[in-house]
């Protein structure tokens, strides 16, 4: 359940991010609404070899072989540029559109993965909650990758957004 504040942020057409505490690094979460049904939603989240068009810092994406794809970024320092391979498993429980990711292996990072929740949220609109964590090998100061992570999940929500509007306009 979304807590009364926070559903009036959203509402109001905010992305709201947070962290979740946790051992070691913690991930970042933001929510918000997108003005596209689930599906459209669904469709361009799960579209894994798609992100290096619209993901901020992804600057190469491709399938590899059945749920396996590779994502390139460039990140702020530790990390620099990456390349990771994750699985992604894509679903539904009732009406929530659910897409999840584990790195199976990595250039630069010890652990990538995350969700994201895709729901109707009144007629044509859905609310996008996407989960992130990304932990480097080297040592990084645990508030910047906090603060990193709660930002690079809400440029996410942002970037589907826009992804979304281009989808639509050009139907």
């Amino acid at each position: 359940p979304v807590r009364g504040d926070v559903r009036d942020d959203i509402k109001a057409g905010k992305i709201v991010s947070i962290s979740i505490p946790e051992s070691g690094v913690w991930p970042g979460r933001a929510m918000g609404v997108v003005d596209a049904p689930a599906g459209t939603v669904f469709a361009v989240l799960a579209d894994f070899g798609s992100y290096q068009h619209f993901v901020p810092r992804v600057v190469g994406s491709k399938h590899l072989d059945g749920n396996v794809y590779e994502i390139r970024a460039k990140f702020p320092w530790p990390v620099n540029e990456t390349r990771v391979e994750v699985e992604v498993q894509k679903g539904s429980r009732g009406s929530t559109h659910i897409v999840r990711w584990k790195m199976r292996k990595g250039s630069s990072l010890k652990k990538y993965e995350g969700i994201a929740w895709i729901q109707p949220w009144g007629k044509g609109r859905s609310l996008v909650t996407y989960q992130m964590l990304a932990e480097p090998k080297v040592v990084a100061p645990h508030g910047v990758m906090i603060s990193g992570l709660r930002k690079a999940a809400a440029g996410v929500i942002k970037a589907v957004r826009g992804r979304v509007a281009i989808r639509t306009a050009s139907r």
